[in-house]
């Protein structure tokens, strides 16, 4: 069943986001009379035809027509569906989704604690890469040509060994069964937890919404696997996501550039080809297909040239 949203609550949330105020965190609006208009941020101009009424809640562009509300705006703006751009502004107003609006309070409940949780975790491994104890693993991302601002940009990070990212997790008032949830931690046959990520370079997976949803981590030495990602949780299916997608649905070009790894995007990202996506580790899957599909129309297949990699464009296209 799909996600209800009561007029209520949806004249509640326009109410609580006024579209001035909205727009001009992406748009630099001058006012004209009783409108406000700036250069449209859907398609290039060099003469403002891009208008905002404060008085109707409105915007319109006369250039290329796009219009609505402010919910509209989100929509198109940050590429997300209806449902997203509802969630995104009750999120910006602080509002809390009804209980008879949502599907599954509970899971929303969980999730919302997972993100919380990874926030938390990847601000510990940020830390701990600009510490002595990621002194290695800066010396690896020097070596790989990335530059500071990159690894700011995309928050790596550095999983240290021990389990200071456990005890760290349990200060801050998180339960055992909720650090389990997250996927941050592993369970042996005796029931003892301990940290999935050991001595690797981090990679947070970021939701469309901002919310790091998972981690991708790369060893520093000889260990197995190379690449080791969070498991499914209730906020992170590596079959429904895509790497980069954050950054790369903001991108001004028309299509998206698929490529196989975190490196292969964040590289690409450095060097200003701003519209490179990867998978996580999965061939790509019809969910991951449908949610390019709704950003772009066009997709450029970029995956290593061996073997595997032509195989795998094959089974891409």
């Amino acid at each position: 069943m799909a996600l209800y949203f009561s007029e209520d609550f949806l004249r509640d949330l326009l109410d609580k986001n006024d579209i001035e105020s909205v727009i001009s965190r992406y748009v630099n609006l001058k006012r004209t009379g009783t409108s406000l208009k700036g250069l449209c941020p859907f398609h290039k101009e060099k003469t403002p035809s891009f208008s905002v009424s404060p008085d109707k809640q409105l915007y319109h562009c006369f250039g290329c027509n796009k219009s609505g509300t402010v919910i509209n705006f989100i929509m198109d703006i940050e590429n997300l569906d209806f449902v997203e751009a509802v969630k995104y502004l009750a999120d910006l107003s602080g509002m809390t989704i009804p209980e008879n609006n949502r599907q599954d309070t509970g899971q929303a409940e969980i999730r919302n604690t997972v993100y919380k949780i990874n926030k938390a975790a990847g601000r510990f491994f940020y830390d701990c890469l600009n510490s002595t104890i990621g002194q290695p693993t800066v010396e690896y991302i020097v070596k790989r040509g990335l530059t500071t601002a990159t690894v700011t940009k995309f928050g790596l990070g550095y999983a240290p060994k021990g389990n200071e990212i456990i005890n760290l997790l349990k200060e801050q008032g998180f339960s055992e069964k909720e650090i389990i949830a997250s996927g941050i931690v592993g369970q042996d046959e005796n029931g003892r937890i301990y940290p999935r990520f050991i001595n690797r370079l981090m990679f947070p997976i970021i939701d469309v919404r901002k919310n790091i949803i998972g981690f991708g981590g790369r060893v520093l030495d000889d260990s197995k696997p190379k690449y080791l990602n969070s498991p499914d949780t209730v906020a992170f299916n590596k079959s429904y996501n895509l790497y980069g997608l954050n950054v790369a649905k903001n991108s001004k070009t028309n299509y998206f550039i698929l490529v196989e790894g975190y490196m292969d995007v964040i590289s690409l990202h450095q060097h200003g080809i701003t519209s490179a996506i990867a998978t996580l580790g999965t061939a790509l899957t019809v969910e991951q297909a449908r949610l390019i599909k709704r950003m772009r129309n066009e997709v450029l297949i970029c995956y290593d040239s061996d073997e595997a990699g032509q195989k795998a464009t094959k089974r891409a296209i």
